[in-house]
């Protein structure tokens, strides 16, 4: 018997975003609420999936060599890189 209250469920307002990592690079996002969905340090050659509700605020550090898709859509970070940081909202 399992509790199926412990597989989080996929509500329709829920957007992806999938973030493939080229060289170590640190994350963090935040969703509608301003609660962070993640932050911490991906390694090279790995990829992150993250689930929330949009706006979602990013930082992405190192992000030349992040490739970030966004509900299916590529994300072109480079527009939002300051340094080697990029910063963006996206809805």
């Amino acid at each position: 018997h399992r509790d199926l209250h412990s597989f989080p469920t996929r509500r329709s307002s829920d957007l992806q975003l999938v973030f493939r990592f080229g060289a170590d690079s640190w994350v963090e996002v935040r969703d509608a609420s301003g609660s962070i969905l993640h932050s911490g340090t991906n390694r090279a050659g790995s990829s992150r999936t993250v689930q929330g509700t949009p706006p979602f605020v990013l930082v992405v550090g190192n992000a030349s060599s992040v490739n970030l898709e966004f509900d299916g859509q590529p994300v072109d970070l480079a527009k939002h890189v300051r340094g080697s940081v990029a910063r963006l909202t996206l809805r």
